[in-house]
């Protein structure tokens, strides 16, 4: 069968290569900003299957903006292809907001599958120490994030249902740091909007992100070319330290905006064990 031709295929000209997946935005049946997700294809692949060179962070001279225009296309196309053969598959409805997942190897699409989309909205954010995870292409396997996950789960399962005044019940994500500064969430990117005091103090920009995270984003690349709030952002060093400048935390992905109003706001600090740190919700303005 062509299926396990394909495999045995792999298998002798790509051993061990890791599948890589992308996320893409799918609005009333259009995806929204493929090419981006094509540029960090075209890079992130190169890296993952080529044996570059990858701290245990997203390097620097990974800009999406100077990928390869020709593999790009390449990759434009690959997802466009593995698209339309999953609306055919359907039964799922594309109207408003969807999910359109593509994971795929050196020998092209491994599986295409469009989901319908609810926007999560953590009420804490846990800071956690990333240790020496890499992530700095999208890996299918994300079982190094999901054990830092299942680490705090562990810790959150000894406190009350009714969960206490430092560790509120609801969904939650971790927060992630190396060496004292902050890198994103284990689905997002982090904005973080200063205080008005610290605007001043340091001549900073209103709203910032880390400047290396684990995994460039494709939003907010995509946002420095488009009009808008994203525009405006501007990366630098957050330090954990920062945090107390922090007016209020912004999580961005491909499937989330600024204006969805997925914000942390309100530090607090939490005293169980390897909780460093959360930061409860404020109301919400924003889509649902």
């Amino acid at each position: 069968p062509q299926a396990e031709y394909r495999e045995l295929v792999q298998k002798v000209a790509f051993p061990a290569q890791p599948d890589l997946f992308e996320t893409i935005r799918v609005e009333d049946g259009k995806l929204v900003r493929p090419e981006w997700h094509a540029r960090r294809m075209a890079l992130t692949a190169c890296r993952a299957w080529a044996g570059g060179a990858a701290s245990a962070g997203a390097l620097p001279d990974l800009d999406l903006a100077t990928a390869d225009a020709e593999t790009v296309r390449e990759c434009l196309a690959m997802i466009e292809g593995a698209f339309g053969e999953a609306r055919q598959r359907g039964p799922v409805s594309l109207a408003g907001r969807c999910r359109f997942r593509l994971d795929y190897n050196p020998l092209g699409p491994v599986r295409a599958e469009i989901h319908a989309y609810v926007i999560r909205r953590p009420v804490c954010l846990y800071l956690v120490d990333a240790g020496d995870l890499r992530y700095d292409c999208k890996y299918a396997d994300r079982s190094g994030l999901e054990a830092l996950r299942a680490a705090v789960a562990e810790s959150l399962a000894e406190l009350p249902a009714e969960g206490s005044a430092e560790c509120p019940p609801g969904d939650w994500d971790i927060m992630l740091c190396r060496d004292g500064r902050l890198l994103e969430t284990s689905y997002a990117a982090l904005v973080c909007e200063l205080s008005v005091a610290a605007r001043g103090s340091v001549g900073a920009p209103g709203l910032v992100c880390p400047r290396s995270p684990l995994l460039v984003s494709t939003r907010l690349a995509a946002g420095r070319t488009e009009p808008g709030m994203l525009a405006a952002v501007r990366p630098m060093d957050i330090g954990v330290t920062d945090l107390p400048d922090v007016a209020r935390i912004f999580l961005v992905n491909a499937m989330l905006d600024l204006e969805d109003g997925v914000e942390i706001g309100e530090i607090r600090r939490a005293d169980e064990p390897g909780l460093l740190v959360w930061r409860r919700c404020n109301s919400f303005q924003g889509k649902t």
